[in-house]
């Protein structure tokens, strides 16, 4: 599929938002993050401990870390290379209606507001850019959200914006469409939509893997309202006209969890995500 590139801070070419405020009923589900754990998913117990994503042309595996804290919340994120060296941590601090998330990769802290479980806001720095995000809901789930891009250039200047939108039905996405405009390269602009047919797969596990299958860091943790139920097998993107397809296919143990993810893309090189759980 067309793929949204929204954060800079890169997760195994994917990128991470980081938690909200969790309630009891999550807690004892496992995943006590957030407030969108609703569509009727019941999340499973074991918590991912390590995703490793590889393309299918390159050697290079992209390993991740993830670690809990004592109310199942994600409080850090370590990227390594194959023998184990660490390339990026990432902290995430939790307060009243804020998070506070820092790198080791940019001095800048970045900050997601919340609003009854939800975030209202994020700005996210990167090495030197900015995305101001701002996010709409429709009752229980995400509607749309603007996010405006800044390059530091002596001082913050804005690049352009992008508003993406969401159609859901019976709580799962149906379709998504992106809208980028920019302020100063006209050959930068993009429209377009995403068509999403869902197979039998509950999106079940502690963190949101819509957040991997679309690269989109505004899903990984449950604070942009409730999580579409069914995951997809394939995903129809159209731009300008061009019809691209990427399709998924799910390898699940006995138990019931998603240990791999095999993406396979029209025009680009599709990854694969292994997953690991305790």
């Amino acid at each position: 599929m067309k793929k949204f590139y929204f954060a800079l801070m890169a997760l195994f070419c994917a990128t991470a938002l980081f938690t909200g405020c969790s309630n009891d009923d999550d807690d004892e589900k496992g995943n006590g993050q957030g407030s969108g754990n609703g569509s009727g998913v019941e999340i499973l117990s074991k918590k991912i401990v390590k995703i490793i994503s590889h393309n299918e042309t390159e050697s290079e595996k992209f390993i991740t870390l993830f670690q809990y804290d004592a109310n199942n919340r994600l409080s850090k994120m370590t990227e390594i290379e194959e023998d184990g060296t660490e390339k990026e941590v990432t902290d995430i601090i939790y307060e009243d209606n804020k998070i506070t998330i820092t790198t080791t990769s940019t001095e800048n802290k970045s900050v997601i507001q919340l609003q009854d479980g939800k975030a209202v806001s994020y700005i996210e720095y990167g090495e030197g850019d900015r995305i101001d995000f701002v996010y709409n809901y429709s009752g229980k789930y995400l509607s749309n959200y603007t996010a405006k891009y800044f390059r530091e250039r002596n001082s913050w200047r804005e690049e352009g914006v992008a508003n993406v939108v969401y159609t859901v039905k019976d709580a799962n996405l149906e379709e998504m469409s992106y809208v980028y405009t920019s302020h100063y390269d006209e050959d930068a602009n993009e429209k377009v939509s995403n068509k999403f047919e869902l197979g039998v797969l509950d999106n079940n596990t502690n963190l949101n893997l819509y957040s991997f299958i679309l690269d989109d860091n505004t899903f990984l943790f449950d604070v942009v309202g409730d999580r579409f139920k069914k995951l997809p097998v394939k995903i129809i993107s159209t731009d300008e006209g061009k019809e691209d397809i990427t399709t998924y296919t799910y390898e699940v143990d006995k138990d019931g969890y998603i240990t791999k993810i095999i993406e396979k893309m029209d025009n680009e090189d599709g990854y694969t995500f292994e997953i690991t759980y305790e």
